[in-house]
């Protein structure tokens, strides 16, 4: 009797997204996206109505707060995404629900680079988070990881024979999943690059003279220069500082003599670290000028006008939502956001000592610097 081979991790690959492209119709993938990341999320999702759909086929109308719209294109390799329709739907779906957290592509093949550019842009001009859950050939597919999260669900609106695929395929797509379970969380949609972000403009201010000047009121551009001497000293405590931040809450403070160059040392290790750190922001003295009734909701405020100065899109409402989600990462995940608060000593009247008691109050905002 001859014995049937073993699938491999490309056979089951290949089946599952054949099955998904051809043997499946387009109202069956809406449900079953929707059914999935409801089971990933642990958010009820509704499917909508044939028609107009306001820029996606479904989503969680506001349940448990999550504000999202998942747009699903059961496409065959050769079929082509359109960027310019998809981008309709993105401005579709933001036009019916200002409060959009954030919208998801699930394609059953792979999205070109240049769509997903094209969103990435998209999203940076809007504001929004776009999360593309597709099929790329040349790593285990990220919409195959989504399968793996309930493969019942598959048995329900598909097939058996999907569903035990999508069983076999569990823990070769562990490590995917898990990151595709992070990037759809509230508190860390878009974060990757909304880091990005700050560390683009913290670079300027450290490379560029008209830069540092225009922001900061002197120029603090260290990096422009090659006369400049890293401060050791400072850069060694700032750095035992950062690594000791699970054990302390307090802030740090660079401290010296009028031009002694204590922006320039912060500027240098925010730089050299930055890719070690969350989002940077870099507040100046006199954005705290006038500053006088301290609350949670003040400081807020202060920090969503800072994301929108960096990004110029939206509106400070937008930002404020946009950080109240980000400050629901949980602790083990690390800081949000470290704050450099650049010039205290030009402001004497303003209400540090209270700023900084609510800062260390939010454990997300453990990483706050000072010169």
């Amino acid at each position: 009797m001859t014995k049937i081979p073993a699938l491999t991790l490309e056979d089951r690959l290949m089946r599952l997204k054949e099955i998904l492209q051809d043997e499946i119709n387009p109202a069956q993938l809406e449900k079953l996206a929707a059914a999935l990341i409801s089971s990933l999320t642990q958010v009820g999702i509704g499917v909508a109505k044939s028609g107009f759909q306001f820029g996606g086929d479904a989503g969680p109308a506001g349940r448990q707060g999550r504000r999202f719209r998942i747009e699903t294109k059961r496409y065959g390799d050769t079929t082509s995404l359109s960027d310019r329709e998809l981008q309709g739907e993105v401005d579709d779906a933001l036009s019916r629900d200002p409060s959009l957290e954030g919208w998801f592509l699930v394609a059953t093949r792979a999205a070109p680079e240049q769509l997903e550019m094209a969103l990435l842009s998209k999203s940076d001009q809007i504001g929004v988070p776009i999360i593309v859950i597709d099929w790329k050939p040349n790593s285990f597919p990220a919409l195959a990881a989504l399968c793996t999260a309930a493969p019942e669900v598959l048995g329900t609106f598909v097939s058996t024979e999907a569903e035990n695929l999508a069983r076999e395929l569990q823990v070769d797509g562990a490590a995917v999943l898990a990151s595709l379970t992070r990037d759809l969380e509230s508190w860390h949609l878009g974060f990757e690059r909304l880091r990005s972000l700050p560390i683009h403009h913290l670079k300027k201010l450290w490379t560029k003279p008209c830069a540092s000047t225009a922001v900061l009121g002197q120029d603090t551009a260290g990096g422009h220069y090659s006369t400049t001497i890293r401060r050791a000293s400072s850069f060694a405590a700032l750095t035992h500082w950062w690594s000791g931040r699970d054990t302390t809450e307090a802030p740090a403070a660079v401290v010296g003599w009028e031009g002694v160059g204590k922006t320039w040392a912060t500027l240098d290790w925010l730089t050299d670290r930055s890719s070690d750190l969350p989002i940077v922001l870099v507040v100046p003295s006199g954005s705290v000028a006038g500053f006088n009734a301290v609350s949670q909701a003040s400081l807020k405020d202060l920090i969503a006008a800072r994301f929108y100065e960096l990004t110029q899109v939206r509106d400070l409402t937008h930002w404020r939502k946009r950080l109240d989600r980000l400050l629901c990462r949980p602790i083990e995940e690390g800081p949000v956001l470290t704050i450099f608060f650049d010039g205290m000593n030009q402001e004497p009247s303003a209400p540090w000592i209270e700023i900084l008691r609510y800062l260390q109050d939010e454990p997300s905002l453990v990483g706050c610097e000072l010169s």
